[in-house]
């Protein structure tokens, strides 16, 4: 128990970090951002903008379809960093081998250097 809830706070802390030194210096991201809040801001304080239903209704949208752009946005990079992550920590095991060899999830040993990832 106490493995898994370590495991989830390292997951939580690596996604802030990705969040803070990655995602938040993507140009792309915080224009995507900035059109969420503006949006969300129109919705909430009416009075600042009224509109009709159907602007509304459309507003909704907007913010929806830039919402999930911004997620879609997160998860790949998300992703991406994951991948370069587990590569580097296979590197670490592989060059932290006292006897030069690696253990592949399969239970076979490669030598040192031979990369499982090949294919990435």
């Amino acid at each position: 128990m106490i493995l898994k809830t370590n495991y989830y706070q390292m997951l939580s802390l690596q996604m802030a970090h990705i969040h803070e030194k990655i995602l938040l210096q993507n140009e792309e991201y915080r224009h995507i951002n900035e059109e969420c809040e503006a949006c969300f801001q129109s919705i909430v304080e009416p009075s600042l903008h009224p509109r009709s239903l159907d602007e509304l209704t459309a507003a909704l949208i907007q913010y929806s379809d830039r919402m999930t752009d911004l997620r879609s946005l997160a998860e790949s990079t998300m992703y991406e960093q994951g991948i370069k992550d587990g590569y580097a920590i296979q590197q670490w095991l592989v060059s932290t081998d006292a006897k030069g060899r690696s253990m592949t999830m399969g239970g076979t040993h490669h030598e040192a250097g031979a990369s499982n990832l090949h294919h990435l």
